[in-house]
Order: structure tokens, then sequence, then C-alpha cells
């Protein structure tokens, strides 16, 4: 077996990848930006890349240039209408993220159930996909680095470094650590709890990117038998809708 395909997810701060060596083994990888050298000895003449990229154009651009360099062409993926069993239920199907679309394309192949896809990483990202696979729709809110940036940028006083959950906080630090926790947790589970009411249903939940198992432990309300931690969904998406086209 030859490997012959490499799918990216390009996230704001990191890369992630997949791909199969020629005896089938499955290599996943991530790094950030500055950081490839893992990456490209893996990329060989005449394989091809399948991009999700929800980085600038800048960084998108120096990804593919490198790919092309190494012999390797490059396919951008891009957000459908219907694809994989999932209904795009945006307005405007064309201004939903491509990462948050791949991510339920790769929830819907798990399961057939109701599904809440949370993507943890420099946002954070809650979708609502029901049991027929319309996505109903999400929420975006700054993820944990972007809550403590704001509150480090905009007040003069208020030290966000070290903090450390706490029920009632005692210090500055905590008090910021567990705000951010209780904010993003607080927005997993009003969506969790919207979508059992409209499914009748324990829908399961999906949990994504690089803050995700610092989130899990405070989804406290949703059964733990219906939350998981899936680390490479996006990728997992793309690995299908590629398969499927080659079909």
């Amino acid at each position: 077996m030859k490997a012959r395909h490499v799918y990216l997810d390009a996230g704001n701060t990191r890369l992630k990848w997949r791909l199969y060596d020629a005896h089938g083994i499955r290599h996943d990888g991530a790094a950030y930006y500055a950081e490839l050298d893992a990456l490209w000895p893996l990329c060989k003449t005449g394989m091809h890349a399948y991009l999700a990229s929800v980085a600038s154009a800048e960084l998108t651009r120096s990804l593919t240039e490198g790919l092309l360099q190494r012999g390797v062409e490059t396919t951008v993926m891009t957000v459908q209408q219907q694809a994989g069993g999932v209904t795009n239920g945006y307005s405007d199907p064309g201004q939903l993220g491509v990462d948050r679309w791949l991510a339920l394309v790769g929830a819907r192949q798990r399961t057939l159930s109701a599904c809440l896809v949370v993507s943890a990483g420099t946002a954070l990202t809650v979708d609502a996909m029901a049991a027929s696979g319309d996505f109903l729709g999400g929420v975006i809110v700054p993820g944990m680095a972007l809550m403590q940036q704001a509150l480090q940028t905009g007040t003069a006083r208020v030290q966000v470094e070290n903090g450390a959950w706490q029920r009632f906080p005692t210090n500055t630090p905590n008090a910021v650590h567990t705000g951010v926790i209780t904010a993003l947790a607080g927005t997993v589970l009003t969506q969790y709890t919207a979508l059992a009411q409209i499914s009748a249903t324990h829908p399961l939940c999906m949990v994504t990117g690089g803050d995700a198992d610092l989130l899990l432990p405070y989804l406290t309300t949703i059964p733990v038998e219906q939350c998981t931690i899936v680390p490479h969904l996006i990728l997992e998406g793309i690995e299908y809708l590629v398969g499927e086209c080659r079909e």
C-alpha cells in the first residue's frame, strides 16, 4: 500500500495531519506552524493533500507552497449544502466555517443520533445536529486563551497567569481561570439542554480541539456515557468525504 493522500486541518494556531504509510499504518500529528519538521519528511512526491483551513490567507498559502515544493499538490476543502449525511442549515451555507462543517460530517459517521459537536480551540464552537443529519445551527465564543487575553489587555490589574479551578475563588488568577472555564462550560451546557429538549433524548456530545481535555470535566450535567473526546474529528470528516468522492 502506497501512501497517496495526506489530510490537513489548519486551525488558527496549529496544523493537524493524518496520512497512511506504505504499510497502511496511520500517522496522526500536530504542530505549531513554525514547527512543521515532523510533517515535511512524511510528504512524498506524488502524494495529494486535502486541506481544510481557517488559518490566515498567508499561512494557508505558505503551507500549500511548502507542500508543492515537496511534490505534493493540494485540494482545498470547501463547505457544501449537503454531504456525508449532513444538511447545512446555515442561512448562507458558504458562511459556515469549513472546520465546523467537516467536524459535523465526521460526527455523522460516528452516530445517527442527535449530536452536539464542540470544538474547543482558539474559539469555542458549539454546533447542534439533529438525528436526521440536519445541522440546526451553533454558537461561537472566544476560547480560553482569547478570554484570558481580553482580560489581560482590557484591564490594568487583573492577573491571569497560573490560575486554577476553585469553587469560590479567593485570588484573582483563580477567579479568571474559574470564570473562563465556567463561561465555556456554560455555553456548551446551554446548547446541550436546548438540543435535548427538541430531540426528546440525551444527545451525544463530541468534543474536539486543543482544550477538549481541559473542558470535559466541567460538562457535569451531560451524562458521562454521552460525552466523549474525539481528537481528530475534522480530519475524520475530510477522510470520509475524500473516500466518498473516490468511490
